[in-house]
């Protein structure tokens, strides 16, 4: 699956937060900072990539307006890019740049290791 721009993600968190199909000018709206010509280029984009799709054309204000929603969800698309990266890549950004850092830091890493493999049995 291809990776977002900061801006795409932008716009799929505004989708991704509502149960309803929006248009470039609702995103817009709800996202603070982002002109309506931005958002249309966004959602062009994403379409290509196949992360939004065209539910359905509307009239409105005499002129004929896109309404869309995402293909894909935010834990689907997460889930994808952490296992693209690898758990070794994602886990090395939380490991210091110093080995004298390193006292007691591997410890409390197996042991959160642990405490969280041990809720996961439970549930």
């Amino acid at each position: 699956m291809k990776r977002l721009t900061v801006l795409e993600e932008e716009v799929m968190d505004v989708l991704w937060g509502t149960d309803q199909a929006l248009s470039s000018q609702e995103i817009s709206t709800l996202k603070e900072g982002l002109d309506a010509n931005t958002s249309q280029t966004l959602l062009r984009r994403l379409r290509n990539k196949k992360f939004v799709e065209v539910v359905r054309i509307e009239l409105r204000k005499k002129s004929l307006t896109r309404i869309y929603r995402p293909n894909i969800s935010e834990s689907d698309y997460l889930k994808s890019y952490i296992s693209e990266r690898g758990m070794k890549s994602l886990v090395s950004g939380f490991v210091p740049d110093h080995l004298d850092d390193l006292d007691g830091y591997t410890e409390d890493i197996v042991n959160t290791i642990k405490h969280k493999a041990e809720e996961l049995r439970n549930n």
